[in-house]
């Protein structure tokens, strides 16, 4: 009996046995699967990266990656050249400006902002920079006190050529255009003349500044017996420190000199007009004298009409009466206010001559009653102008005794 339980244990513990190796061969069959499946995906991806390596899109980001990569890296080593840059001109230049070393950067070809270069100086040299801004040179404003305080008078020479001078005054505080005109020669007593109407329109000025030009003589003589002596009444300077009317001829020189200019210099290369001949040049006077002295006006009237946007948008007529009525005290000048007074240091740089230009007096005369008989067949302001007969042409003497014939 005990033999057979024995017998029935062993055949049990064998069955469990192959039971659990029967179980343990299925899972290894299922891991194997598992394995075989996860392999064969392995495999499919590996495909797809490699077809994904291969597409040309793939290949071109991959590339833009690597020049984005060296354009970054360029830029970075061009920064550390530039900041290496600076700080040698920084340490070279201790007491040069902040201006001079930017203009010695971009003569190397380094574009730098204005900001990195401050930043800089201040960092290798802040000793340095604070002395610098100590002593640093204030700019001085153009300052007038009121209308009639400073007139400036200057002569505009575009015109030479034909002999016509445009004379021009400008009050400094309004830039009101005192007046406008052309002439044909350039005596001091011309220039009084046209001084004396000014005065007689706008009043006397307290001060008047000018160049050492001889047609300028009367009017500092006219200042100083009117207004005084050794306080300033004629401030004689360069031309670049009359920048006020300097800045006006820029103007007119646009809109009235230019015109002429080119139309005179079109009937020179036309053979119409012969600029050395005395004829052709009373002619010409005859002609378009009238007509630039009304352009001039007219440009005047336009002028003190305009609207200047810097001052309220108030017109150069409107401020000129606007100050006449709120006239600040006259105050004296010392002598250093009055060397910088009505000095525009913003304004445009002017190229000084030095050379004193004489304008050749014309040594044809003409009879008066065929001037007044020109006059009568030819009116040069009168856009229908009448032609003269073939035959009637005008006899001109000149001082060496021959006659020519204009017509």
């Amino acid at each position: 009996m005990l033999i057979k339980l024995f017998e029935l244990e062993l055949v049990s513990k064998s069955a469990r046995k192959c039971a659990r190796e029967t179980y343990e061969t299925e899972s290894v069959q299922e891991r194997t699967q598992q394995c075989a499946t996860e392999t064969q995906s392995v495999q499919e991806r590996t495909q797809q990266c490699a077809r994904e390596t291969e597409c040309p899109s793939v290949q071109e980001r991959t590339q833009q990656c690597a020049r984005e990569t060296q354009s970054v890296q360029e830029r970075t080593q061009q920064c550390a050249r530039e900041t290496e840059s600076v700080q040698e001109r920084t340490k070279q230049c201790a007491r040069v400006s902040k201006s001079a070393r930017n203009r010695s950067l971009r003569s190397r070809g380094l574009s730098i902002q204005r900001r990195r270069v401050r930043e800089r100086l201040a960092a290798v040299d802040p000793v340095g920079t604070m002395i610098r801004t100590r002593h640093a040179i204030r700019r001085r404003v153009y300052n007038v006190r009121g209308p009639n305080h400073l007139w400036h008078i200057d002569s505009n020479h575009t015109l030479i050529a034909w002999r016509f001078v445009l004379y021009g005054c400008i009050d400094g505080y309004s830039q009101t255009v005192i007046y406008l005109e052309c002439c044909t020669n350039n005596r001091a007593s011309t220039v009084m003349t046209f001084f004396q109407q000014g005065v007689e329109r706008f009043g006397l000025p307290l001060r008047v500044r000018g160049d050492r030009g001889g047609e300028n003589i009367e009017v500092a003589r006219y200042m100083v017996n009117n207004r005084g002596s050794e306080r300033g009444s004629f401030i004689v300077g360069r031309s670049v420190h009359n920048q006020r009317i300097e800045r006006l001829w820029a103007d007119v020189n646009r809109v009235v000199s230019d015109f002429y200019k080119q139309l005179f210099q079109y009937m020179e290369r036309s053979e119409i007009l012969d600029s050395t001949s005395e004829v052709h040049l009373w002619a010409l006077h005859f002609l378009y004298l009238g007509r630039i002295r009304r352009s001039a006006r007219e440009f005047c009237q336009q002028w003190n009409h305009h609207i200047l946007s810097s001052v309220q948008s108030m017109t150069p007529l409107a401020m000129w009466y606007t100050g006449m009525f709120l006239q600040p005290n006259l105050e004296l000048l010392t002598q250093d206010e009055t060397d910088e007074y009505g000095i525009d240091h913003d304004g445009p740089v002017v190229r000084e001559d030095n050379e004193q230009i004489i304008v050749p007096e014309s040594n044809l005369t003409i009879n008066p009653n065929n001037l007044t008989h020109l006059q009568a067949a030819c009116n040069p302001l009168n856009p229908h102008v009448r032609t003269l007969k073939k035959n009637a042409g005008l006899k001109t003497t000149q001082e060496n005794g021959q006659t020519q014939r204009l017509g």
